[in-house]
């Protein structure tokens, strides 16, 4: 009997081991949210293999799912939250079946930083200091080059990247602040794992919305910066680019829909010819062309 009591306890132990590293697999974006936000809404997608074909059901007081869908790929599945302000930081499960098949989700909801003034925004009051910090200050030349990323330090290159970081930026705060300026504006930092021959050194080819570019730091060091600018009287503005990404992202290896991002076969890229909106004698011909084509 005894014997027969170990061999259930192991079997219990094996399933949940195999039973957390199926939900392992998934992948959530945002992959947490604050509690309290000033919209009640969230919408999350979740991704692994055939996640499309389950049903989630969420079981938690103040949240309710409002609904849900799957993409034309198999691979996601998109729910959508509504989070009462009532709900205080802490996790809740996101429970996900298919037949006799189950997954569950912990997910975050983070208190939210009740600093004085922390979220002001900008203005015209404002001076605003614009800076690409792939080209500013190189302040940890061990981050140059990441092995396992596409593109290494080229300075050598004129679209090559050069070594800036997030501690370059950091480095040199009290010289922005001398100026007069009031904001420190950052081309974006997330991660753009391209190969060279995009030239993405300039950040607008993201790869991953929720990861800094390792080449320019850490999440962890960019809050950090945002500390220290904070304490200096500086405000931080991150630039977002969620409308385009780089196509090494790991959505276009499999795209959520078929029309995920924009179709190229009618009209191309723009001519990026800025001065044929100006011109009263310009031609058809060059103002489709400049004002049809996509931007990227």
């Amino acid at each position: 009997m005894r014997k027969s009591k170990y061999v259930l306890l192991a079997c219990l132990v094996v399933a949940t081991l195999s039973f957390n590293a199926k939900a392992q697999d998934l992948r959530v974006e945002p992959p947490f949210w604050y509690a309290k936000m000033p919209t009640e809404k969230l919408q999350l997608m979740i991704y692994g293999e055939g996640i499309g074909q389950y049903t989630a059901d969420v079981k938690q007081d103040g949240i309710t799912m409002m609904k849900q869908l799957s993409g034309d790929s198999p691979n996601y599945k998109f729910v959508y939250l509504e989070i009462s302000p009532d709900v205080s930081a802490g996790s809740f499960d996101i429970n996900l079946s298919r037949g006799e098949e189950t997954k569950t989700i912990s997910y975050d909801l983070k208190p939210r930083v009740k600093e004085l003034k922390r979220n002001q925004g900008f203005s015209s009051e404002d001076v605003i200091y614009l800076l690409m910090p792939d080209r500013f200050a190189n302040g940890n030349p061990d981050n140059d080059s990441v092995e396992g990323m596409l593109e290494p330090a080229r300075r050598e290159h004129p679209s090559g990247r050069h070594g800036g970081d997030i501690k370059g930026v950091q480095d040199h705060l009290d010289y922005i602040k001398n100026l007069g300026m009031t904001a420190v504006w950052l081309t974006p930092v997330f991660e753009n794992d391209q190969t060279p021959e995009y030239k993405a050194y300039h950040g607008y080819a993201a790869t991953d919305m929720y990861k800094i570019d390792r080449r320019f730091g850490s999440n962890d060091e960019f809050v950090g910066f945002v500390k220290t600018s904070h304490d200096k009287g500086l405000k931080v503005i991150m630039d977002m680019i969620h409308n385009h990404i780089g196509d090494q992202h790991w959505w276009m290896k499999d795209l959520p829909f078929k029309d995920w991002v924009h179709d190229q076969s009618v009209y191309g890229n723009t001519s990026y010819r800025g001065t044929v909106a100006s011109d009263p004698y310009a031609s058809k011909h060059d103002t489709d062309r400049l004002v049809k084509g996509w931007f990227v």
